[in-house]
Formats: C-alpha cells, structure tokens, sequence
C-alpha cells in the first residue's frame, strides 16, 4: 500500500512536470493577438496603474484583469511562464481537493484528456491568448479557495494566514471576473449553510470571508465604465427583464454547459452509470430508483456521442440530440440536463460518505453557478464557461473515487486513456505548429512593410481556422486594424488585408 502510494505520488509529480512543459511549448508558439496588441500599446506606453485607474471610469470594473492585460501584454516572456504555472496549478488543485485515495492513475490520465479535448474555442479563448488568461487566473484562485475552505471545513485546520489568505482571494477573484465572483459568493452561501448545521464554531469566519466577496462583487458591479459601456453597447439587453434575459441565453447554456462538451458528458455519464451498478447492492431504497438513473446517465452518454453516429448514419433525427438550432432540440436537452442533474445530486447523496458527499455537491453547485450566472451577462461565449468545465472535470474525479473497478478493466483503460492523450498532444503540436510558421511568414510580411512604409496596402497571411484566437482583423475591425499597425510599428494609413494560404 505504502510503495503504491509512493508510486502514485510519483507518477503525479511526473505528469505536473509535463501539464507545465506542454503549456511551456503551446504558450511559447502562440503569438499576441487582438485585444493582446492594444493592452500591450498601453502597457508600455502608459503607466499600466494610471491606465486600470482609467478604465474602471470608462470600459470595465474588472480591475485586475485589466491591471494582467497591461502589465503582461507588453512582456510575452513573463506569459510564457505565468501560463504553464497556471495551468499546472489547476492540475494540482484538482487533486489536492478530491484527495483519491484509489485509482490515482487511472484519475490522472482521465483529468489530462478532459484537459486537453475542451472545445476549440474555450481553448482558442483561454489557453493561448494573453487576455485569455485573465479567465484562468480567476479558475486557479477559486481551486484554491476551494482547497482552502476544504482544509478550514472538513480538515478542521485553521490559522490568521488563512483566514486572510481566504479575504484576499474573495476580492481578487471579484475583480477578475463576474461568474468567477458569482461562483466564489456562492461557494460562502454553500459553506455558511454547512456550517450552520455541522461546523457553528466556523461561521463568523466563513460570514468574513462572505462579506469580502460582496465587497468585491460591489467594486465590478458599481464600475462607472462597466455600466456606461452596458447602456452604450448593449441597449436592447439592458431594456429586457430577467425572464427575457434569461430565455435569450438559454440556447448558449445548454450550449457551453452540456453540448459543447461532449467527451466531459462522455467520461461522467460512464463514470456515473458505473458508479450506480457496481454500488447497487449497497443502495438503501427501491431497485427502481436505479434503472431511472441508469437510463440518464445512458442517455447521456448516448446524447454527447450522436454527433458522431450522425457523421456515420446519416440519420437527420439525431440533429434533435446536439444541433441547438433544430427544432425541438433546446426542449429535449433543457430536459436530459434537468433529470441529469437531479440524478448527480441523488447519486451523491446516497452512493458517496458524508465528506465526499458534501464535497461533490459543493462542486457540482459552484461550478453550475458559474455558467447560471451567465444567463443575466449579454455576452455569453465559450470562454466564460471554463469554471463549470473544471469543476465537473472535478468532479469525475471524485465520482471515479468512489468505486472499485476491476484491476484488469481498470489496466484496459489506462492503456485506452494514454492513446487518447497521445492523440491529442499530437493534434495540439501539429496546430500550434503550424501557428508558429505562419508566425514565421507573417514577421517577414511585417518586416517588408516597416522597411517599405510608402505601401498603402498590406497583405498579411491568415492563421488557420480554430488555431489561435483573434490572430487576424477584419476589414470592419478599425479598432484592431490600428492596433495592429501601432503594434507592429506600420504606416498607420495602411489598409490592411488577411488572406488564408491555398494549402489551408
């Protein structure tokens, strides 16, 4: 058991090395683009205090990203390590949180693949763009106060640092993003409830840390410049009530909440219909309650592969599984994931122990708040979803815990779960790969016409659809077709043009 353990500790330290030199290289390869260009203008040619300053009066309550945005974008080398930190951070929170005591393995390589199937654009969006990172900062600093309030809570230990550790992420993580503030508030109400029944001698403290979230919460929302750029860019979202609001977001939750991952519903419905057979005997109510979750969880997994079935059988129906645009699919799916939620939180409650019980619902809730708080923003894209995927990723691996396997099964899969890493390293390699010759290319184009500033046209090679975001600008984008040009040092008269190569 012990030498098990020390393997296990191994292995994980081995593949912390590796989440941190396969971030190391992507990051490397992925030039700034976009907003990247415009904060890196201003960071270095303004004080980037003096700048945040500003922007809380006229764009965004969002201090601290801001403040990253400034600091960072100028000085891509502190990116390039910041990033893998990061990432490799999150991979180490997972566990010290969820804490498996058996198939370690097994959860490593499971955590890993989610890691790296997330769709193209939540990786496009958060994993390789500086004003990406400012979406997983935030996801770092509340797997930390999770861990945080795990030792306070379930460990009993507790000191000043950490009761002060607790009231600095509270505010930090408010003053990065709104549905990470949202998550960590609710994250307070969740543990407050808990220690109103179980834990009364942690209340005052968890109430600090509470009234730390909302003050942070008070600075984002009461920014002069997020409530200016509000009624300035979005005038029809600000006219509706919270019904409308939410009914016109729907379709995007289903979307970023269930539809668009497809391999974490894949895993977790296994997981979970797995959990409930190898546990049956073990259930304290009627036999019924079983074949109704199993038939969830089946669906489940039948609905996160019927895009790949269609792409084989050609059946039109299917559509009504994944396609939000098709009729009735957003009716179908609004009820798979209300019975799938409802079947996660019952499993929970009678399949896990106390502490895990209540930890995976704890995960299950703030995770789910992140993307529920999202139905009130007006812009809802795939990159404010990155909370709720980690902390579902999360919680696989909780539930993955919660089971014995068979060892010869549990062997088959690891041997299956390294293939599909492998897999996916290598399409990652070949994408940002690619990115980085078309960087190549592109540095030369650049270097023409700093050389040749009399040009009034530019050309410019394109980066491969669902490489990098935001790599190009559109002949409508003024604002990105100057910064481009400032950044780059070019003719500020220039007309820019971006052109993909036959090849891609």
């Amino acid at each position: 058991m012990f030498k098990s353990y020390r393997l296990n500790r191994k292995i994980f330290l081995g593949l912390m090395i590796l989440v941190f030199i396969f971030f190391a290289f992507i990051t490397y390869l992925t030039p700034l683009a976009g907003d990247d260009w415009g904060y890196a203008i201003t960071g270095m040619t303004q004080n980037p205090f003096v700048a945040t300053f500003n922007q809380y009066f006229n764009w965004s309550g969002r201090v601290l990203s801001e403040l990253w945005g400034y600091l960072i974008a100028p000085h891509k080398w502190a990116w390039n390590i910041i990033n893998p930190l990061l990432f490799m951070g999150i991979f180490y929170y997972i566990f010290k949180i969820v804490n498996p005591k058996r198939n370690m393995v097994f959860s490593f390589l499971v955590v890993i693949f989610l890691m790296l199937s997330v769709k193209d654009y939540v990786r496009m969006q958060t994993y390789t763009w500086i004003m990406g990172t400012t979406y997983v900062i935030p996801l770092f600093l509340l797997l930390v106060y999770t861990y945080l309030l795990k030792t306070l809570i379930i460990d009993g230990k507790y000191n000043k640092w950490l009761i002060a550790g607790g009231c600095v992420l509270n505010v930090a993580v408010c003053l990065y993003m709104e549905n990470a503030a949202v998550a960590i508030f609710g994250a307070n109400i969740l543990a407050l409830i808990y220690c109103f029944f179980f834990e009364k001698e942690l209340r005052t403290k968890i109430f600090i840390f509470l009234i730390f979230s909302i003050i942070g919460i008070l600075i984002v929302r009461l920014s002069p410049g997020a409530v200016y750029r509000l009624n300035n860019e979005h005038p029809d979202w600000v006219q509706m009530n919270i019904f409308e609001q939410i009914m016109t977001n729907w379709p995007n939750f289903l979307r970023f909440t269930f539809l668009d991952n497809k391999y974490l519903v894949c895993i977790l419905s296994l997981v979970l219909f797995a959990l409930v057979i190898i546990k049956k005997d073990r259930y304290p109510f009627a036999r019924w309650h079983i074949v109704i979750m199993a038939i969830v969880y089946a669906l489940g997994f039948i609905q996160s592969i019927s895009a790949n079935i269609n792409s084989i059988l050609k059946l039109d129906a299917l559509n009504i599984l994944y396609d939000i645009n098709y009729p009735g699919c957003s009716v179908i799916i609004s009820i798979l994931l209300i019975a799938y939620i409802i079947c996660i939180i019952w499993t929970l409650c009678f399949y896990c122990n106390d502490d895990q019980k209540y930890l995976g619902l704890f995960i299950l809730l703030v995770g789910g708040s992140a993307n529920i708080a999202m139905l009130l923003s007006p812009i809802f894209d795939s990159r404010s979803s990155i909370y709720t995927i980690y902390y579902l990723i999360m919680l696989c691996v909780l539930l993955i815990n919660e089971a014995s396997y068979d060892i010869k099964a549990k062997q088959v899969l690891v041997f299956i779960l390294i293939g599909l890493n492998l897999l996916q390293v290598k399409t990652y390699v070949y994408k940002y790969t690619l990115v980085n010759q078309i960087t190549k290319e592109r540095n030369e184009q650049i270097k023409y016409y700093q050389d040749h500033p009399e040009e009034e046209e530019g050309w410019f090679v394109r980066y491969p659809i669902m490489t990098i975001h935001s790599g190009d600008v559109e002949d409508w984008d003024t604002f990105h077709q100057q910064v481009f040009k400032q950044y780059y040092g070019l003719n500020p008269d220039m007309t820019l043009h971006f052109y993909y190569k036959d090849q891609y």
